[in-house]
């Protein structure tokens, strides 16, 4: 008997080992399994967090800088419409032109404030001392800003070519989305913009005012996208064949007068039936800078039964 129990003994750990190792690697790849979807799970949440607090960041940020550009450009319209300053500047009489601004120079806390004459030659310059009182004003000659494209622009009477027209993208910013996302969110926007203008011009109406008209065009396609533009104007736009459909588009509302957004077909198809919409086919329309026509769609909200 006392030769057989270390056979007996050698037996049950044998069977042990056979029965619990599977449960303990079971376990050990359900730890692994739950560690990586968590781990996924809290990234995604925290890049979705992430691109949320970005876009608001940016909001903010572009809400800040047109509320100082406003204040900004309203010390710059009473200091130019100040009574003796354009006499002053016209005369060539730079101290007398500082010496009328300075107040409301100090009064809106600014730095800076450079006079120049008609032909963009310096007349004068008002910087802040650093850690001076408020009217702690150092003057200089101040600089040439002749060669700057901004003033030669208003110096020679340019006119800002770009117009009255906006451009927006989806899927692109800030983060890439499917077509039919995009498109939806574009037709979205539109008619959020189309519900207010109607609302703006019933207020306009009631004043005696001209109702306003636009044209909003929505087209699919490939477009290059990136930072373009010059010295004076610099952003991140889209270019290609698609954009310049997308305009032509919007300028159907010329034509059609019981329309304001149009849709090209590849758009239209990319429409899931969620979308609530009254589609209408206008037919081929030849639009300017297409070798062949285009397929086009008016479309309006519609209306509740």
């Amino acid at each position: 008997m006392n030769e057989r129990r270390p056979g007996v003994r050698d037996l049950w750990a044998q069977l042990r080992i056979k029965i619990t190792l599977p449960y303990a690697l079971l376990a050990i790849f359900i730890a692994f399994a739950t560690a990586y979807l968590v781990t996924n799970l809290l990234a995604n949440l925290l890049q979705d967090r992430f691109h949320a607090a970005l876009i608001d960041a940016g909001h903010k940020a572009t809400d800040t800088v047109v509320q100082i550009e406003r204040e900004q450009l309203a010390v710059w319209r009473t200091i130019a419409y100040t009574e003796g300053f354009a006499e002053a500047v016209a005369a060539g009489d730079g101290d007398g032109a500082a010496l009328l601004a300075l107040p409301l120079l100090a009064n809106a806390n600014l730095d800076a404030l450079e006079i120049l004459d008609s032909q963009g030659r310096p007349l004068n310059a008002q910087h802040h001392v650093p850690g001076g009182h408020a009217l702690d004003y150092a003057t200089g000659p101040g600089a040439d800003y002749r060669q700057w494209q901004s003033v030669t622009r208003i110096l020679t009477e340019q006119v800002d070519d770009i117009g009255d027209a906006a451009l927006a993208f989806f899927g692109v910013l800030p983060e890439s989305h499917s077509p039919q996302e995009s498109i939806e969110n574009a037709v979205a926007a539109a008619l959020e913009i189309l519900q207010y203008l109607e609302t703006l011009n019933r207020e306009r109406e009631l004043r005696g005012d001209i109702p306003i008209r636009l044209g909003i065009g929505i087209n699919t396609g490939p477009v290059v996208a990136g930072l373009l533009g010059s010295e004076s104007r610099f952003e991140y736009t889209v270019l290609g064949d698609a954009v310049n459909v997308a305009q032509r588009l919007s300028d159907l509302n010329k034509q059609y007068q019981d329309y304001d957004l149009f849709i090209s077909e590849e758009s239209c198809a990319l429409l899931s039936a969620d979308v609530r919409v009254t589609l209408t086919n206008l037919g081929d329309i030849q639009v300017k800078g297409r070798q062949h026509p285009v397929t086009v769609y008016a479309l309006t909200q519609e209306q509740a039964r």
